[in-house]
């Protein structure tokens, strides 16, 4: 699912709050139902803490009761997602498909009824048709249904001029047959690519065909959404979805683009979703998200609706460990599959290789491996290019201090930079600061910048002394030296087993504008692994090594 920053509401016009343009506003505080699984509701888990079966499934579905009442405004659904540790409306609804068996009786027929079709007769309780008649166009491998003309608010629009691939006024209306045709193309992109096909649904929406409905779900915030009625077992979850896009569109609830283009990125998006069911529903909710806003770019490049995830990403918050499944960050984290990418383009079809190979790793399917989100990525690289998930997100934060040049669109689009941790100017008079220190937690790193002042023209070094936790526990250091002309160079530090090195690296102010050193925390292990879990981490575990402590020392010295 795709969820609007709430920048982006508020421009539109979405909530009543008058913005001045250059005025930062904060999310309204707002009261939230008891929501058990929320934080701060007394003898409830979190949204780290597992819980009983049944108080995990009540608080999914109450975290949905939320999402689709009417009275709840975007910014309220916007909280509601980051209390409860969700990051969007597709991750709440998967995790009520995955956890409603443990429902009473009358619960889950509530839960079946959220997650049903909009032109089910017990409705969807998000977007219902409300007895309006529908339509359906098809092709060989999917169906759009829509409405024209109905009272629930859910109408297309109506003109009817270009006729589509039936010539001009073929009684469809242009909206429809766009969306058909760019669903199409978006379908026989990934199945070209190499990347399973959804799963037929049996006689659900008609046929066997995947379905998309259109609606108006941007009056909640939401570009689309994607989700599953069928049940999930256990030990297999590969299932069919059914898909929703907005009805037109429109500039009032989405300001940024044309109309036609989020329908485009938004088609994109959400169908990747339906791909990934295919392999694992319950797959780690960060990856789900991060691969599906990386693949919309993928195919509509030029639309780069994805760059406004850039804020909430780890080139913005380097800090944040990046495979936390909420907020709009697993949206950012599109930028490290990015990165893998361009670094590593062996392509099929026109996408890149190595995000399918992580999804067949990660498969749930009868006779896949059923590898959780880091542990896929981790078994790609090792496997296939020979290099580890440290060391790969080492030289991800590393481009990140200069994504003007690391990436191929950084310097167009303008991608933020990454905030350094330190700044540190040594001079003929103060060679050294001493130990610096810094506490990281797991897939997050730290830079500090060391510029060669006054004193320093002749022949200096830079000597660092890098004190950091075992290599074992995911640690990782790079050192980029950044000439005053020319292409900067980079190294990843080859570090003890202790965690130390010691190295050398040019310091003249003559010819080296600056030295970067990036300490990174590279570990992806987590304890109380059940793969399928309910926690924010992968596999529903804990992270085993965060707040480890590394320490860098700097110190100007003569050459030779």
């Amino acid at each position: 699912m795709r969820l609007r920053p709430l920048s982006a509401l508020l421009l539109a016009g979405a909530l009543c709050v008058p913005v001045l343009p250059g005025t930062a506003v904060a999310a309204p505080q707002v009261d939230l139902p008891g929501v058990p699984g929320l934080p701060g509701m007394p003898g409830l888990p979190g949204p780290d803490e597992t819980g009983t079966p049944d108080e995990q499934a009540l608080a999914a579905l109450q975290v949905v009761e939320t999402l689709v009442d009417p009275a709840t405004s975007p910014a309220e659904a916007q909280q509601t997602l980051a209390q409860a540790g969700e990051a969007d409306l597709t991750g709440a609804l998967r995790d009520l498909a995955l956890s409603m068996d443990a429902l009473s009786p009358d619960d889950r027929a509530e839960a079946a009824a959220y997650l049903a079709r909009p032109t089910d007769r017990r409705g969807d309780g998000y977007l219902d048709y409300e007895g309006d008649a529908v339509r359906r166009i098809c092709t060989d491998d999917l169906c759009v249904h829509y409405v024209v003309g109905g009272a629930s608010g859910n109408n297309v629009p109506a003109k009817d001029a270009s006729g589509g691939a039936g010539g001009a006024g073929n009684g469809v209306p242009d909206y429809v047959d766009f969306a058909l045709s760019t669903l199409q193309d978006v379908h026989d992109t990934y199945a070209g690519a190499g990347y399973r096909t959804p799963l037929p649904d049996g006689a659900k929406g008609g046929d066997a065909r995947t379905d998309v409905y259109l609606g108006d779900v941007g009056s909640m915030g939401f570009y689309g959404y994607c989700t599953s009625d069928d049940d999930v077992p256990d030990d297999a979850r590969d299932v069919p979805a059914y898909c929703v896009l907005d009805n037109d569109y429109r500039t009032g609830q989405f300001p940024t683009n044309l109309p036609t283009e989020n329908l485009q990125v938004t088609a994109a998006h959400e169908y990747f979703h339906a791909v990934q069911y295919a392999y694992d529903a319950g797959e780690d909710g960060w990856l789900i998200e991060a691969t599906a806003t990386w693949a919309e770019d993928e195919l509509f490049d030029s639309v780069d609706d994805n760059v406004q995830y850039l804020a909430d990403s780890p080139l913005s918050h380097p800090r944040q460990s990046m495979d936390r499944d909420e907020d709009l960050a697993v949206y950012g984290d599109w930028i490290f599959f990015r990165h893998l990418t361009e670094r590593h383009p062996a392509a099929v079809g026109g996408l890149p290789v190595l995000v399918r190979t992580i999804w067949e790793r990660a498969g749930a399917a009868a006779g896949d491996r059923d590898e959780y989100s880091t542990q896929a990525v981790e078994q790609v690289l090792r496997r296939q290019h020979d290099v580890s998930l440290s060391e790969s997100f080492a030289r991800f934060a590393d481009a990140n201090l200069r994504p003007g040049r690391a990436y191929a669109e950084g310097r167009a689009q303008s991608y933020p930079k990454t905030p350094l941790w330190k700044r540190t100017t040594l001079t003929g008079s103060k060679r050294s600061v001493g130990a610096q220190r810094v506490y990281l937690d797991h897939l997050s790193s730290a830079s500090q910048r060391f510029t060669p002042g006054a004193g320093l023209g002749g022949g200096w070094r830079l000597r660092l002394s890098l004190d950091l936790p075992s290599p074992t526990r995911g640690s990782a250091a790079v050192v980029t030296v950044v000439p005053t002309s020319g292409t900067p160079s980079t190294r990843v530090l080859r570090l003890d087993r202790a965690g130390d090195a010691v190295t050398r690296v040019g310091f003249s102010s003559a010819r080296t504008s600056y030295v970067e050193v990036t300490l990174v925390n590279g570990s992806a292990r987590y304890r109380n692994c059940s793969n399928g879990g309910t926690s924010t981490w992968p596999c529903g575990g804990r992270p085993v090594d965060d707040g480890l402590r590394f320490t860098l020392t700097g110190r100007a010295v003569p050459a030779g």
